[in-house]
């Protein structure tokens, strides 16, 4: 069970360093998050024993009806 925990971190957190010119506010989250600093397109490896940082929301879920309605201007 830890090792599947450590690797979903280690995906999350290189993930996000792919992602980062792309998305960077919400990689730099995610990498905080992780305790990871790293700026450079190398593999990031989690450290063992650290801890997750405080973590909130990483993307406000939109509303069906603003969906439904940008949908509807589209035709």
């Amino acid at each position: 069970m830890i090792n599947t925990i450590y690797n979903c971190l280690v995906a999350i957190v290189n993930i996000a360093n792919l992602l980062h010119p792309f998305l960077p506010f919400s990689s730099a989250k995610v990498k905080y998050w992780l305790n990871c600093d790293s700026d450079t397109w190398e593999y990031i490896d989690v450290k063992i024993e650290e801890r997750v940082g405080e973590f909130d929301i990483l993307f406000e879920r939109i509303d069906k009806k603003i969906i439904e309605e940008e949908l509807s201007k589209l035709g």
